[in-house]
């Protein structure tokens, strides 16, 4: 079996296409999609408009089989990696082939987990910060 997954914040009001390009390539690359979306106990902020309900539902809306998950932050980067790995064991068996999704300045950088990642080239125009300044 294969395993996708994809991390993001998804704090716009819509899914855009870059958004879309991610999950669309996870999802024809796997036979499980899991979206993790970073999760804050803060309230509604300027950067972090939506909440996690309000995500998940966006997500669920277009992407029906997707398994939707938050992901809370962490102090560092090899503790949030620990997290992403903590959660991706639960739906990964030994077996099964994992490969995690981003986009352009996507968590990529930052993971130091097991799994392997895959960048998805990037849709020319389009930027999450770009839009949330036009709202």
């Amino acid at each position: 079996m294969k395993l996708s997954v994809v991390i993001g914040r998804f704090q716009n009001s819509y899914l855009h296409s870059g958004h879309c390009k991610v999950i669309d390539a996870a999802r024809d690359n796997g036979d499980i999609l899991v979206v993790l979306i970073g999760k804050s106990h803060l309230k509604s902020t300027e950067l972090n408009p939506l909440t996690f309900r309000q995500r998940e539902y966006m997500i669920k809306h277009h992407y029906p089989s997707a398994v939707v998950v938050g992901i809370g932050n962490t102090r560092t980067n090899s503790e949030w990696s620990e997290r992403v790995d903590t959660i991706v064991g639960i739906f990964a068996g030994l077996e099964d082939e994992v490969m995690l999704y981003g986009g352009r300045d996507s968590f990529i950088p930052s993971y130091t987990g097991t799994y392997d990642t895959f960048e998805v080239a990037e849709v020319p125009i389009v930027s999450g910060t770009m839009l949330r300044g036009r709202a």
